[in-house]
């Protein structure tokens, strides 16, 4: 039984030439779960293809799968969902008789409004997808009822959907196996230059979920983001990482997930099974101010850790508590101080266009950043994908979304103190050019050049800051 697995892309009507940071990660863990238990899999990543619905029907055509799935939520991905309803629409007018299903949403009322745009969608699994996709692929190849496997909503006629019982959850993430990275050719995706050392770098998530999952700008509407925090043990983790240093020829590893963990009885258990095991790789990743502290950070450093991202947001205690971030400006003075004197790099990642914000708090960001001996600020535009109705007062929420190479895209909410998101992306720019253009900057890069690799990556950085003050700023 052939199975094909469909990335959406990012527009069905013109080439916007933005290409994908990371790989899409929930449909290849699905993927590999069909493979374990032997279904054959081919993986079209609409997004990467810039593929058009002419390219996804040639697909279908060589394929002759019979079901395709697809995942409109991925861990970093969410297009458009009039994008996804299109393309279902379209398929079912040309394959009517291969079953569709749906999966990798975590907040039902996306989910909900996509089901009712597309009321031919046959299936839609709620919670984590491996599972119930492996048991729905077997009851379709066996002529089954899949109405008893929990965790599905199954089309009884259009538009009216049947729920077979809440969303599955696998508590024990230990029981998925790695990606199917062999699906894909991971080289063709672009990760930030200043999250690697090395081009050739392995993607890894260790969890499932966000401990904190308050932040009101949280773009995470995957299952694999907004669903409970749940950790893989570190000995799987390191099962995987082992595998891709000694087997693939990986030397660096990047973790993905939203938030590494650092909480002491799992992290005392990873770092000695990295001296016990005597692997040696560079890593990165991303970090909550509230979970880092100077022994933690000295010993990530001392197994290879050299950068972190810190989601900083802003340097105004007004905006973060107006986001319920759930930190102080303190504890990320604290944090910054802590993996820089541990001799890890930091990058800080900021946002603009929050409720309550001036243009001066960006720009003071900037200086913050520069001023707190950070070695690289992203600024990116806060994206909405739902409306947060306490905040109608204080701003515009735009009705279209605004795409960007260097940005994450979705609907932009203009502050009162902004005219459009013009202004938005005018300012953006000046925190870009004040903190990398400062001295204190530039003399920190200088500093950490080690290898005629670290000058490639920079100038490749130069050139992705000069190209994203060139991209064409849309008067909306």
């Amino acid at each position: 039984m052939n199975i094909l697995l469909i990335e959406p892309p990012l527009s069905l009507e013109k080439s916007r030439k933005i290409f994908p940071r990371h790989p899409p990660l929930i449909l290849l863990s699905v993927a590999a779960s069909l493979e374990r238990v032997g279904f054959k899999v081919k993986v079209f990543d609409g997004f990467l293809e810039e593929a058009k619905l002419a390219d996804i029907k040639d697909i279908v055509q060589e394929t002759g799968p019979s079901l395709i799935g697809l995942c409109p939520a991925d861990l970093t991905r969410f297009p458009p969902l009039e994008i996804d309803i299109i393309l279902v629409n379209f398929l079912k007018k040309f394959f009517p008789a291969i079953p569709i299903v749906i999966f990798g949403i975590g907040k039902e009322s996306i989910l909900h409004a996509l089901l009712t745009g597309a009321p031919d969608i046959d299936y839609a699994i709620r919670g984590d997808p491996e599972e119930v996709m492996v048991e729905l692929a077997q009851h379709i190849a066996e002529e089954n009822d899949p109405a008893r496997i929990s965790g599905l909503m199954i089309k009884r006629d259009p538009g009216h959907f049947t729920e077979t019982g809440p969303p599955r959850i696998i508590d024990n993430l230990d029981r998925l196996v790695p990606p199917a990275w062999h699906l894909i050719d991971l080289n063709r995706y672009h990760f930030f230059p200043h999250r690697y050392k090395i081009p050739k770098t392995y993607p890894i998530t260790t969890s499932r979920g966000c401990f904190w999952n308050r932040c009101i700008f949280c773009k995470e509407i995957s299952v694999a983001g907004s669903s409970s925090y749940r950790c893989r043990s570190p000995e799987n983790v390191l099962d995987e990482i082992a595998y891709a240093i000694t087997e693939k020829g990986y030397k660096e590893i990047q973790f993905i997930d939203s938030n590494f963990n650092t909480e002491k009885e799992w992290f005392d258990r990873f770092y000695r099974g990295v001296k016990d095991r005597k692997i040696s790789f560079r890593w990165s990743c991303l970090l909550r101010v509230d979970h880092a502290n100077k022994e933690v950070l000295e010993a990530m450093k001392e197994i290879g850790c050299w950068n972190i991202t810190f989601g900083i947001e802003s340097s105004s205690q007004l905006l973060l508590d107006t986001i319920d971030k759930g930190i102080s400006v303190d504890q990320i003075k604290k944090a910054v101080k802590s993996a820089v004197e541990s001799g890890i790099e930091v990058t800080g990642s900021f946002l603009i266009g929050l409720p309550n914000e001036h243009p001066r708090d960006v720009i003071n960001s900037a200086k913050f950043a520069v001023r707190n001996g950070l070695s690289y600020a992203q600024f990116f535009i806060a994206k909405w994908h739902e409306e947060h109705e306490r905040f109608q007062s204080l701003g515009v929420l735009t009705k279209e979304w605004d795409y960007s190479q260097f940005d994450f895209r979705g609907r932009v909410f203009v502050p009162q103190a902004y005219k459009n998101i013009s202004s938005l992306k005018q300012v953006q720019r000046k925190a870009y050019l004040y903190f990398y253009l400062h001295p204190r900057t530039i003399m920190l890069h200088m500093k950490h050049i080690k290898s005629p690799g670290d000058i490639k990556r920079l100038l490749l950085a130069l050139l992705t800051l000069i190209k994203m003050n060139r991209e064409r700023i849309t008067l909306a």
